[in-house]
């Protein structure tokens, strides 16, 4: 791994950790409140490693406590499987670069499922939600978390390496 890519993944982690707040709000706060809400990251690596190129990890943001597995494609994320451990609701945010392109799973904040692809400018090809209809905040949060989730792996995969 390159020391630019370590250095850059050490900050954004520290960046993260200086945003954390004490005062979450619960996991059935109300989106609005969700997407507003400090980062509190509480991270737990997990002892159980998956066959190839994947890490696992439990993270706390905005409230919502998940489980995760980030799967990599050599050195580039491909994809982030999702299972909040509140309700066990999925998630999968696929990746392309550092680009988020694809989101199908779980909404925020009710029971939709969503199934949301974006271009690689970030804008929205596609947006379902069943049953409809699709909030414009549920494709917010799914950004925001896709985001956070992306940093939050990458800084763990770059941990893990200098470790070894």
């Amino acid at each position: 791994m390159s020391r630019h890519f370590i250095i850059v993944s050490l900050l954004t982690t520290i960046a993260l950790a200086a945003c954390s707040d004490k005062r979450a709000p619960a996991t059935n706060a109300p989106l609005q409140t969700l997407q507003e809400a400090p980062m509190q990251i509480e991270t737990t690596p997990l002892n159980e490693e998956a066959a190839g190129d994947s890490l696992s990890a439990k993270l706390t943001a905005a409230g919502i406590a998940v489980k995760y597995r980030a799967h990599f494609d050599g050195s580039k994320l491909a994809r982030i499987e999702e299972t909040r451990t509140a309700d066990n609701r999925h998630g999968e945010y696929e990746f392309y670069g550092a680009r988020l392109v694809k989101y199908s799973g779980a909404a925020f904040s009710s029971a939709a499922t969503l199934l949301l692809e974006f271009d690689m400018q970030g804008a929205v090809k596609l947006a379902q939600a069943t049953p409809a209809p699709l909030d414009e905040s549920e494709i917010a949060t799914v950004r925001q978390r896709a985001s956070l989730l992306r940093s939050h792996a990458l800084a763990q995969r770059s941990t893990r390496a200098h470790a070894k």
